[in-house]
């Protein structure tokens, strides 16, 4: 069993900037140390993920995912890049419409 992964209070002003007040916040990482993923309900509605990759390789590699390959599956089938922050590491991603 992992432990739970603490929200970055770092970035929550970076993140309601684009999300407006989050309501809830659930550790969504995977069952692996350098796994930090959180889905977060705004207050206005909707589901989203903050990823902070383990390092900059890991990072570079996903952003440039979220940029170039995943608008190509089309809008419901991935998830969208919202934004990024690289002195964070950080991925601010839509939710897939579905169960994850």
């Amino acid at each position: 069993m992992r432990e739970q992964q603490s929200f970055p209070t770092e970035l929550t002003g970076w993140v309601e900037q684009h999300l407006g007040p989050v309501a809830t916040v659930r550790d969504a990482s995977h069952d692996r140390p350098s796994s930090r993923v959180w889905e977060l309900e705004a207050g206005k509605g909707g589901r989203y993920y903050l990823k902070v990759s383990p390092d900059g390789e890991s990072f570079t590699r996903e952003n440039w995912a979220y940029r170039s390959a995943v608008p190509a599956l089309g809008h419901s089938r991935a998830p969208q890049l919202l934004d990024c922050r690289a002195e964070s590491l950080a991925l601010l991603l839509t939710a897939v419409p579905g169960t994850p």
